[in-house]
């Protein structure tokens, strides 16, 4: 009987660690999924229709916690949503990174401020319209030096730019946005199987990548809120100098030296958590094919 390779010799690439890129995460999952579709050659629809079709069907276990006002199935949960989001970016040809930073170069792209300044609402007629391609391109340059790079990097640039946003102040509100964002994507996914190409063929895929980044930032942004009740992602709130009547309003200590490094709670710590190891339900790298596509087959009602 043959003896099984070690992990790291079936997987041939080094696990993500705590300051990896969000391309070295998408590019984890992929390969521990044995993904048969590549960032190189072309979009695979149909692949992603059935993909996102788990997503939507995965956010009842965030939204069964948000009801419940549970932190730790919540916190749970979130790595396999990130999960499932970049092998849709993988079956959709793109990179999570790259159309993240198209549609949020540093500013909101709706009112082009940091901190977002337009609140729920978009601009009134005058304004530029909202994701303008030219504004977008001049920010971008403007903003390059200041392009995240890890996915902590990506919680922190969203919780700059909308702190201060009425619709990021609670869980219910940050998930119904994120609900909304979900459906649009599911709606431009449809419409991508239905079209028969040329020009509305690539503005329906404009519109994918632009859905895509709004679910990823409304994902950081409920990621942010988690660690701003539950005591995490306190540098931000150290670098903005936030006084104590503001600190006041959440749970928790009511001064910011009361926060400890070692109480955050991150993202990537979340996500190696679950995934470092193998796939969280096999314990497998790569999966051995039997915990549904990209593992949507992980968490299930009784988790």
């Amino acid at each position: 009987m043959a003896t099984a390779m070690p992990r790291k010799d079936r997987l041939n690439y080094a696990p993500p660690t705590p300051r990896s890129r969000l391309d070295a995460w998408q590019k984890h999952f992929e390969l521990l999924y044995a993904s048969a579709t590549s960032l190189s050659v072309s979009p695979d629809y149909h692949a992603l229709h059935d993909m996102w079709l788990s997503l939507v069907e995965g956010m009842r276990h965030l939204s069964k916690p948000i009801r419940k006002s549970a932190i730790s199935p919540l916190i749970d949960h979130l790595p396999q949503t990130f999960c499932l989001l970049c092998g849709c970016c993988t079956k959709a040809g793109i990179r999570l990174a790259d159309v993240t930073w198209e549609f949020f170069p540093y500013i909101c792209p709706t009112c082009y401020r940091k901190p977002c300044i337009c609140g729920s609402s978009k601009l009134g007629i005058g304004g530029p319209k909202q994701k303008d391609e030219k504004l977008l391109q001049r920010y971008r340059r403007k903003n390059g030096a200041y392009r995240p790079d890890t996915i902590d990097d990506y919680v922190r640039m969203f919780a700059l730019i909308y702190h201060n946003h009425p619709d990021s102040s609670s869980f219910v509100n940050i998930y119904l946005h994120l609900s909304e964002e979900v459906a649009e994507v599911a709606q431009h996914v449809r419409e991508i199987r239905e079209c028969k190409g040329g020009p509305p063929l690539l503005q329906i895929q404009r519109n994918l990548r632009s859905e895509i980044a709004d679910v990823f930032s409304w994902l950081c942004k409920l990621c942010w809120r988690i660690d701003l009740e539950w005591q995490g992602f306190i540098p931000w709130i150290e670098e903005q100098g936030l006084n104590s009547r503001t600190t006041k309003s959440v749970r928790g200590p009511s001064r910011i030296t009361d926060f400890g490094l070692n109480r955050q709670i991150l993202l990537s710590s979340l996500l190696l958590r679950s995934y470092r190891n193998g796939c969280p339900k096999c314990r497998m790298t790569p999966c051995r094919g039997t915990c549904g596509q990209w593992g949507s087959l992980c968490a299930t009602e009784s988790d």
